[in-house]
């Protein structure tokens, strides 16, 4: 790592290394909290533990230099204050820098995270009620095919499923093709440039394949580099040309033909909602002469990219977690299926039985096992913001400018919330606590914390539920050897673990 020619002095502690810049740099005041330098392999191979003996040998606050930059790790003491205190710790700077997607800073009048917040917020969560009717039937169909694929063989009742996550992104996408751009658009060659796209995104902010890279951990510059020219250059230009961008560019171009902004606005009530991206040229349409320029459909599109991203891959790997958790905690699944029995509504003329956003925020069962799987999935360093100025943080100041991260291990297994039995698995325990999925908190961190928690987690734990009631409806999930591997110990929110599922279909 580069310290700017600076005289090191090291102190080995316990596997450890203390080190103090004496070089003047901005990471050499006297009240910064002290640098470890954990193992490479440690750091990545044994993360949880790793850290945790660090942070409780040197806390509660600590320096580490990862991917080529330094880091202040904190423990759950200062989780709170760092997540919560936007005037000196900046969520658009932190995320930006560690999603390697600086650039979207520096479009003059436009605040990427800030719209994104808003788009979701004004056209998603204001019209839940008519977006879970409306992509209900995804789930049902997908599940059943899903099951029906992992049933055809000699033994017609258990079979190897296909790649559980891959399908579950072809779900996700589905859903977020048809609340985006509606459900005509909702075709296979826009589905299948979605999933792309959200993994070319998620190999371009890093958030997949560096860390389990064994050339992206030694030089990660380099790799974050070769990484943006490749995709940027070649993979993006593709996909993105291939089926999403045309669409997004014709829809903007026609809504400007129209006679002005839709009526049926996804706010009226009693009419179907349009799509998201019909709110957004509802929302940047010049009222004088009701025509999107250039400027604004190009940012439109941008902001559809990000919801995409946001909504399909990290939605899907959640889903992942949650379902191989179940397959090895088959004492979950009676209670599951029970509770569901309670909850599903029957629609007499049709004859057809569905879920609802009513039914749906009664499944109290399900929600507290998808909390509780969110908790001790294993999360690390999920949530980040950074210094905008010389920030005290308790016995420290931490340097401006620099990435300031609360390890979610520690806040989501704290014995002083929790008890002694903080890291066991409990999955009806926020039944009785009344703490749904959604609710955000000091001690539960997973979809961030204040002005910033994830906008979108009230879809995101629908969907989840949605997955989860239509496959155990039809089918008994069960892992191979009965458990499942962490694919990048490190980072849980957007890799998924893998194993091999079954599924074994009930006579019903």
């Amino acid at each position: 790592m580069c310290i700017n020619n600076g005289t090191l002095l090291c102190l080995l502690v316990g596997g450890f290394t203390v080190i103090q810049l004496m070089d003047g740099s901005k990471h050499n005041r006297r009240d910064a909290p002290p640098i470890v330098d954990l193992t490479v392999e440690g750091m990545f191979s044994r993360t949880r533990e790793v850290y945790q003996n660090a942070l409780k040998r040197f806390g509660p606050i600590i320096g580490v230099w990862r991917k080529g930059r330094l880091e202040y790790i904190t423990n759950e003491i200062y989780a709170k204050q760092v997540l919560t205190t936007n005037d000196l710790f900046s969520f658009e700077k932190a995320n930006a820098q560690i999603l390697n997607l600086n650039v979207v800073l520096y479009i003059p009048g436009r605040s990427f995270f800030k719209d994104l917040v808003k788009l979701i917020s004004e056209s998603i969560d204001h019209n839940l009620d008519r977006i879970i009717k409306s992509v209900y039937p995804i789930f049902e169909r997908r599940s059943r095919e899903l099951c029906l694929a992992t049933t055809r063989s000699s033994d017609a009742h258990t079979r190897c499923s296909p790649d559980f996550f891959v399908e579950t992104q072809f779900t996700m996408a589905e859903v977020m093709v048809t609340v985006i751009f509606g459900k005509d658009h909702a075709t296979s060659a826009n589905i299948q440039s979605v999933v792309a796209l959200t993994a070319v995104f998620a190999t371009l902010t890093g958030m997949q394949y560096q860390n389990t890279s064994r050339f992206g951990r030694t030089f990660p510059r380099l790799y974050r580099m070769i990484t943006w020219i490749r995709v940027m250059a070649v993979t993006v230009p593709f996909e993105l040309c291939r089926s999403i961008g045309p669409l997004i560019w014709r829809i903007t171009g026609e809504y400007a033909r129209k006679s002005g902004p839709r009526a049926t606005s996804m706010a009226t009530p009693n009419e179907e909602p349009s799509s998201v991206l019909i709110y957004a040229c509802d929302k940047y349409v010049n009222p004088s002469t009701m025509r999107l320029n250039r400027k604004d459909r190009l940012w439109i599109v941008v902001l559809m990219l990000g919801l995409l991203l946001a909504s399909v891959h990290t939605t899907s790997v959640v889903a992942t977690f949650v379902i191989y958790e179940l397959a090895r905690r088959p004492e979950y699944l009676q209670p599951l299926r029970e509770e569901l029995k309670t909850i599903v509504e029957h629609d007499s003329a049709s004859g057809r039985t569905g879920l609802t956003l009513q039914s749906l925020s009664l499944a109290t069962k399900a929600d507290s096992f998808i909390r509780e799987v969110m908790r001790l999935k294993g999360d690390t360093l999920a949530q980040v913001r950074m210094s905008t100025c010389d920030a005290p943080l308790g016995p420290y100041i931490i340097p401006k400018g620099c990435l300031v991260i609360p390890f979610s291990t520690l806040v989501h297994e704290d014995p002083t919330v929790f008890g002694a039995d903080a890291s066991t698995f409990n999955g009806f325990q926020w039944v009785e606590k009344s703490k749904p999925a959604v609710m955000a908190g000091a001690s539960h961190i997973v979809f961030g914390l204040g002005r910033w928690a994830c906008p979108g987690r009230n879809l995101a734990v629908n969907e989840i539920k949605l997955l989860l009631f239509n496959l155990i409806q039809i089918a008994t999930p069960s892992l191979h050897e009965g458990t499942f591997e962490i694919t990048d110990a490190m980072n849980t929110v957007t890799v998924p673990p893998r194993a091999a599922l079954s599924l074994k279909a009930l006579d019903v």
